[in-house]
């Protein structure tokens, strides 16, 4: 907002000089004038100077940035009128700019605009800035879409501002591509209308793309990058709208010794700046929760994944992305360079690893079975390293020698079948629970690795439960606990 307000106002010098020489009769006539209406010129032009050298673009009325800062400017402006009056101020303003109407539509729209934003500049929040919610409604007025096409045409602003800076959800994201569709509409009808020369519009010269960059880089619309600068600051959207015109984005990052323009590369993945514009409004309300004790802020976020699976999904998918997981598709690096990652097939195992632990399937071991598989597989047929030497790479495991450990305590399927549903069912030291152990040598093994027991199988225990001297078969019973022994 600052920044387009100091554009309105600093562009102001250079269009009244290149409007002065455009139109020499009109001003030749602005001071016949002022030397037939001003009875003593000498202190007109005193005030005059004051008034543009002094309060408008006098020393300290910017800051280190050299934005404007307003509330100086406008101490300023109550200064000079209790000095000079509102007589010498509306001279000033004819003698500048007023008394054409009917002679010159263009300098009549400065005039007009200009009357306009100023009123608008004037309201002020508690700290001397520019009110916010003054802004808005401006900008949401429909009213206000030709003062804004003007004050751009006439290179007063550089940029052209949105009712919703901010874009909270689609709506108003929506709005704020109308109403630059509409001014920039506008502006060309008033090119057309007055033989203006779109590059010579400050608007469309800032982000217009010389034609060898267009050859370079395979760009067909010199316009390209004004879509950029329409789409809200901060967020997603302006890379993912580079990354989605890879032509336009080898333009951006390429340095500009080699023609381009000299940004730095983005880092994330184009997937995950498209989860984050599609997702923007479940991010804010997750991102939102706030009061309370931590366990409640947990319970809340718990609420909003477990309510909405496929804001979940995509959360788990742009944590694989970002955590630099193999497996997410074609990236472009650089320009001309396309690095081809192998598929997804990483990427989908990693959600359905989430998804598992997230609801503690298979009695909790549902994720551990898919680290196993992968463990067990060594490397995808893609080409990606398995899930769980990702998760090492990755950094999401650090602790080797426990994983591996883990790893060697997780059940298999049939395991944990014959352990909750055969073993269990006996009472504890029945005899039910060694026979079952006896038969089952991996059920014994992981018993053994797991819960410590003693070994059954290979000793003297299970004489009586394998081979053709086996007496006892196991039979299942009502459960009534697990025990500690057998």
């Amino acid at each position: 907002m600052r920044n387009q307000i100091s554009d309105i106002a600093l562009g102001i010098i250079g269009r009244r000089t290149e409007l002065e020489n455009q139109y020499p009769n009109i001003y030749a006539e602005f001071e016949k004038n002022r030397a037939d209406k001003l009875e003593d010129a000498e202190l007109f032009a005193i005030a005059e100077d004051e008034w543009y050298n002094y309060v408008l673009y006098g020393q300290g009325t910017t800051d280190i940035n050299g934005d404007i800062m307003w509330n100086v400017v406008n101490a300023r402006r109550n200064e000079w009128m209790a000095k000079w009056g509102e007589d010498m101020f509306a001279d000033i303003m004819e003698y500048k700019e007023y008394g054409y109407e009917g002679r010159d539509p263009l300098l009549y729209r400065i005039w007009q605009g200009k009357q306009i934003v100023w009123d608008y500049w004037q309201v002020l929040d508690d700290k001397g800035e520019p009110d916010a919610d003054a802004r808005m409604e401006f900008r949401r007025d429909e009213d206000n879409l030709d003062i804004e096409a003007n004050l751009v045409f006439l290179g007063y602003v550089s940029t052209i501002a949105t009712p919703f800076p901010d874009a909270e959800n689609d709506a108003q994201r929506a709005a704020n591509w109308e109403r630059v569709d509409i001014i920039e509409t506008a502006v060309k009808e008033w090119a057309t209308e007055f033989g203006v020369d779109l590059d010579d519009i400050p608007y469309f010269s800032r982000w217009i793309i010389p034609e060898e960059a267009m050859t370079k880089f395979g760009i067909t619309d010199e316009y390209a990058l004004r879509a950029y600068s329409a789409l809200p600051q901060g967020h997603s959207y302006q890379p993912l709208y580079l990354l989605e015109h890879p032509e336009v984005y080898n333009y951006w990052t390429t340095p500009e010794s080699e023609g381009g323009l000299g940004h730095e590369k983005l880092e994330r993945h184009i997937e995950s700046y498209r989860i984050d514009v599609t997702w923007a409004d479940m991010d804010e309300a997750y991102d939102g929760v706030s009061g309370g004790t931590q366990e409640w802020r947990d319970t809340e976020r718990e609420k909003i994944l477990t309510n909405n699976s496929d804001y979940r999904i995509a959360r788990w998918k742009r944590d694989a992305y970002d955590s630099g997981f193999s497996g997410g598709g074609s990236r472009l690096v650089a320009w001309g360079e396309v690095v081809e990652t192998g598929g997804s097939a990483l990427i989908d195992s990693y959600v359905a690893y989430k998804e598992a632990d997230w609801s503690h399937a298979d009695s909790g071991y549902g994720a551990d079975w898919l680290l196993i598989a992968d463990k067990d597989a060594g490397f995808l047929e893609s080409g990606g390293s398995a899930l769980y030497e990702e998760m090492f790479k990755t950094g999401k495991f650090t602790d080797r020698a426990y994983w591996d450990k883990r790893m060697g305590n997780i059940p298999t399927p049939h395991v944990l079948d014959l352990y909750e549903n055969l073993y269990n069912s006996f009472p504890v030291r029945d005899e039910g629970r060694l026979a079952t152990r006896c038969l089952n040598p991996d059920l014994d093994a992981w018993l053994v690795q797991a819960k410590n027991l003693t070994p059954a199988c290979g000793t003297t225990r299970c004489n009586a439960y394998v081979g053709d001297d086996a007496k006892v078969q196991p039979k299942p019973q009502e459960p009534q606990g697990e025990g500690s022994s057998w």
